[in-house]
């Protein structure tokens, strides 16, 4: 009876835990980019590559002209809103039709937890998706263990380098795995065809 009475316990636990995660992502708001926000692309990066890391020539080149550089290639630079404040950024860096990259991946440290990364990096691959893709990646350091996980809980695999080494920072290659790229990206037109 105890067990049983705990396991229950569990399942409520999580169903609440699932709700309010549930409603901590819909409270985000997706933004594209404007360059009134690319102060924002850049000064959420630098936060966590200053402390981290270090700002190297290949994020510069990026952070200081992302029109250049993501958006007129066929990429895309997306913000994260929360409570009237831009939160987060990301990036999608297209490489060749059916190849790319998420990349740029940022949330302000007091606002980490409330779902802006999974919303950004969810629209980010639909965004992808609709594109064509064949292979979505991202590279992230080892030492990123919440984004590494929710990269996991979105269906990414550690994998070989796609593309050259771009940075000296140790850093692992995760990709989307075709299944996931193909399946998932059924069920959401089927969701968004029923609305």
């Amino acid at each position: 009876d105890r067990m049983e009475q705990v396991l229950g316990e569990r399942e409520l636990y999580d169903r609440i835990a699932a709700r309010i995660k549930k409603r901590q992502y819909d409270a985000v708001g997706i933004i594209e980019f404007e360059p009134a926000l690319a102060k924002y692309f850049k000064s959420l990066n630098y936060e966590w590559l200053q402390k981290y890391h270090k700002v190297e020539p290949t994020d510069k080149k990026l952070l200081e002209d992302p029109e250049g550089q993501i958006i007129s290639k066929g990429g895309a630079v997306i913000f994260a809103r929360l409570d009237n404040e831009t939160v987060g950024t990301g990036a999608l860096i297209k490489h060749d039709d059916s190849t790319y990259e998420i990349a740029k991946m940022a949330v302000a440290e007091k606002w980490r937890g409330r779902q802006a990364g999974n919303k950004l990096t969810t629209t980010l691959i639909d965004r992808a998706r609709k594109a064509g893709a064949e292979r979505i990646f991202l590279e992230t350091s080892p030492n990123m263990i919440p984004a590494i996980s929710l990269y996991k809980k979105l269906g990414f695999v550690n994998c070989e380098n796609i593309i050259p080494p771009r940075y000296e920072r140790e850093s692992i290659t995760m990709m989307l795995s075709p299944q996931n790229i193909k399946t998932k990206g059924k069920k959401n037109e089927k969701r968004s065809s029923e609305r």
